[in-house]
């Protein structure tokens, strides 16, 4: 079982991945 802590890195790390991902997809503008 993981901490909360642990859970709220992890979430917070799939988040950056998801908005690093959507900004390549969409050309790096940030609008």
């Amino acid at each position: 079982m993981m901490s909360n802590d642990e859970l709220e890195q992890e979430i917070d790390r799939a988040i950056s991945d998801f908005e690093n991902i959507k900004t390549i997809i969409r050309g790096d503008s940030d609008e």
